[in-house]
Order: C-alpha cells, then sequence, then structure tokens
C-alpha cells in the first residue's frame, strides 16, 4: 500500500520550466508553414525591427541585424504596411511573406519568442506570489509585486 502524502507533499509546486513550450526553430517553422496569422505576426515583428528612417524608406540602411535584410526589406514592409492597414495577406502573398518569415526563423523570430516566453514565465510567477500572500492574509484583498517591491 502506497504512504498517504504528507501536508508538505501536498503542496503544489511550480515548475514553470515543465509548464512552458519549448520554442525552436523548427517549432517556428512549423507554426509559420500551418498558420496564415503566425505569419503575419512574424512580418510585423521584423517589421519592428527597423529604424524609422528604414520603415519610411522601405529599406536597410543599418547594419543592426534587426527587422529585413536588404533582400527582403522592400517587400517585407510592404506587407506589414498591408497588415497594419487591417488586411489579411492571401495566395502568393502569403506563400511570400512565409518564406521571407521562414528565414529568421532561427534568428530574429526565435529571440522575440523566447523573450515573451520569458515575459509570460514572469506574469505567472508574479500571480502565483500574489495568489499565496493573498492566501495568507485574506483581508488584503489587491496586494502585488508591486507592493512587495515598495511600488504600491
Amino acid at each position: 500500500m502506497a504512504n498517504k502524502p504528507t501536508h508538505s507533499q501536498n503542496v503544489e509546486t511550480i515548475d514553470e520550466e515543465a509548464n512552458m513550450t519549448i520554442i525552436s526553430r523548427s517549432a517556428i517553422i512549423h507554426a509559420l508553414r500551418s498558420n496564415p496569422l503566425a505569419v503575419e505576426k512574424a512580418i510585423l515583428i521584423l517589421y519592428e525591427g527597423q529604424t524609422a528612417d528604414e520603415k519610411v524608406l522601405r529599406g536597410t540602411h543599418h547594419d543592426n541585424r534587426k527587422g529585413f535584410n536588404t533582400a527582403h526589406a522592400k517587400l517585407g514592409s510592404y506587407y506589414a504596411k498591408w497588415i497594419l492597414s487591417g488586411k489579411k495577406l492571401t495566395s502568393h502573398h502569403l506563400a511570400k511573406a512565409r518564406e521571407i518569415a521562414i528565414y529568421y526563423a532561427g534568428t530574429q523570430l526565435l529571440q522575440a519568442a523566447k523573450e515573451k516566453q520569458k515575459i509570460k514565465r514572469e506574469r505567472t510567477q508574479d500571480a502565483i506570489l500574489s495568489a499565496r500572500i493573498s492566501l495568507r492574509d485574506p483581508f488584503q484583498k489587491t496586494v502585488g509585486v508591486a507592493w512587495l517591491n515598495g511600488r504600491g
């Protein structure tokens, strides 16, 4: 017969790494190939990396390894502006945008996905901490991490 777990064994442990999806170049490529919305988001992420003058001129003028490279800048910027106007990419435009996005899957898009995951992990940890605090002090309903850090 199995031993009954003690109270300390019943306490939920938090393993944020186990709860997070592993992000890789192949996972990003899979998303880009299977989801048109992922392609549009990728184009916008790359466009955000363009400097202000590159956005205006629809080209690459700074060697900063952000945004589109010279070969993709004109068409990538065009697609980004199309998407930002509220329109969807379709047909051969979607296919070309997908090719562009896949080119950056192992670099800028992977970095952006990991940064997003890190922020999500931090927010989850903040929410867990806030929940634990409210369980200890039921009269303090709005306690948050900002309060703990002296900002509340």
